[in-house]
């Protein structure tokens, strides 16, 4: 599964000067930012013309650079990237965090990090009617003859998976941050009824579960 960024067009708001019409601009270029249970750091992009400060509404995720102004005076509108900050999310629930950025006006961003990781195969069962409900479910359903499968998964720092089946057993057991696809070895399934396993995959002291079914 792949969160992206969506982005929305300059709010432009124009403002009058005695008789003259002056541009002022102060948004973000980005609508909504999604961050994963273990990621700990996403760049933003701020809309300028005035000098601005930026703040974050609960501690747990913080912009790297908090004002700024525009750089030189032959430029009347700068786009800046910033870094934002972000602790492990292991409360198993979604979080939100509210960005503000003022300058000549005012613009509001939210920041959700969900309680779960990066996992790309299998894909994801969302449920959740709001984002704080939000939930997914890696499940995995294999046929008896099936002897070997892949799993995909992204990691924004070192990881562990682990397997709770002696007859599901992943090639490797620790990882880097990084993109990864993993071999895992099931043998067939000979018990005439179907089996279940979990692997467990660990990052930045957050977990999410893979359950692997073999018919």
């Amino acid at each position: 599964m792949k969160l992206h960024h969506l982005l929305i067009g300059v709010v432009v708001a124009l403002t009058s000067c005695s008789s003259k019409s002056e541009f002022h601009s102060t948004s973000f270029a980005e609508n909504i930012i999604y961050m994963f249970a273990d990621q700990t750091e996403d760049t933003i992009h701020v809309i300028y013309t005035d000098p601005w400060t930026l703040t974050s509404d609960n501690p747990w995720l913080k912009p790297e650079v908090t004002s700024g102004k525009l750089s030189s005076q032959m430029y009347n509108l700068e786009t800046r990237a910033i870094a934002i900050k972000a602790q492990p999310n292991t409360t198993g629930k979604t979080r939100l965090a509210v960005l503000t950025l003022r300058g000549d006006d005012v613009a509001q961003m939210p920041v959700y990090q969900i309680p779960y990781l990066n996992i790309l195969t299998p894909d994801p069962v969302v449920t959740g009617e709001t984002e704080a409900d939000r939930k997914a479910d890696y499940t995995l359903t294999l046929a008896d003859s099936i002897e070997q499968t892949i799993i995909r998964f992204h990691v924004y720092a070192n990881a562990t998976l682990s397997s709770n089946a002696e007859w599901l057993v992943p090639d490797s057991t620790e990882f880097t941050p990084g993109l990864h696809a993993v071999g895992v070895r099931t043998g067939r399934n000979r018990t005439g009824s179907m089996r279940s396993g979990v692997l467990m995959l660990t990052s930045n002291g957050a977990s999410t579960p893979i359950n692997i079914r073999q018919n």
